[in-house]
């Protein structure tokens, strides 16, 4: 189960993904919510809960997401019911995504046994994995991006104090990276940035945890499982390693040092917000570079 917030849903963009979204209340039976997509031009059907009633239902029952191609007229649409929990509550998000415009007709029906057109699901779940995927994907380091972090942190703290497993959130960036931009150009601030990403990846890449550009040359670092101790070791290793290395970039070296502020969720007894342990992460940044340490203490 998908656990968010009306502000995240907002925060997400998902209508750029997506024709439309909707929040459908099992229970009452009716529509809580409904967004449309800025670009919308195709057609869509107006919500009729008794359309896809018994989906809803099973959407529910499952805790899982259910995938429902199907054909209005000459378009082809594409449902996703995913049961998200919001406001205390849990209703089935309904995500609508028409094909028509986004397919080759021979990608969307293959011919069965009676050589009748029916439709291709394995292409539709290829095709919504890829949006997924460019939807939470920061286009230039190959990082999760803001949409990522606002979707998924709020399920991590949700394991962490279920399992009451600790949960390291750790806030790096690059000093002076406008300083490189100056020197350099805006070319080797994007190499930059993707080194520093790939070297985060190695450090991090034996805890399961995953990495996200929060925005600028500010990444966050998520993992699960680990406690402050070993969060501050790996944040160690990671400022070691990148103002030891140095960088190249069109016979430049480039010399860079780095800043992190660790966190670390291991008391159980009142759940903080996600937004609360941002807030809480990015201050541990603002004061090891406010006291020029290179990790905070």
């Amino acid at each position: 189960m998908q656990f968010v917030s009306m502000e995240s849903i907002n925060t997400m963009n998902m209508d750029k993904i997506f024709d439309c979204i909707r929040l459908i209340d099992v229970q009452q039976e009716n529509l809580c919510f409904e967004k449309y997509s800025d670009n919308f031009d195709y057609n869509i059907p107006r919500f009729n809960y008794n359309d896809r009633k018994n989906e809803y239902k099973r959407s529910m029952n499952i805790d899982n997401s259910i995938y429902l191609p199907e054909t209005d007229g000459n378009d082809l649409l594409l449902f996703i019911l995913v049961p998200t929990f919001i406001e205390n509550k849990t209703l089935v998000m309904e995500c609508v995504l028409n094909l028509t415009s986004k397919l080759e007709s021979s990608q969307l029906f293959i011919k069965n046994n009676n050589l009748n057109d029916q439709i291709n699901l394995s292409c539709f779940k290829d095709i919504l994995c890829n949006l997924h995927n460019l939807a939470v994907t920061d286009d230039l380091t190959g990082a999760y991006n803001r949409r990522y972090i606002n979707k998924v942190l709020p399920t991590e703290i949700m394991k962490c104090y279920s399992s009451k497993a600790p949960l390291s959130v750790l806030f790096a960036d690059l000093d002076s990276f406008k300083n490189i931009n100056d020197s350099y150009g805006h070319s080797a601030g994007d190499y930059i940035l993707c080194e520093f990403v790939k070297e985060i990846k190695k450090e991090i890449q034996h805890t399961k945890g995953w990495i996200a550009r929060y925005g600028g040359d500010e990444f966050l670092i998520c993992m699960p499982n680990v406690d402050k101790d070993n969060a501050k070791s790996i944040a160690e290793k990671i400022v070691l390693k990148i103002k030891q290395q140095g960088f190249e970039y069109l016979k430049n070296n480039i010399d860079i040092t780095c800043s992190i502020g660790t966190y670390t969720v291991d008391e159980f007894e009142n759940m903080q917000s996600h937004e609360a342990i941002l807030k809480e992460v990015d201050s541990k940044l603002y004061e090891m570079k406010k006291n020029k340490r290179s990790i905070s203490k």
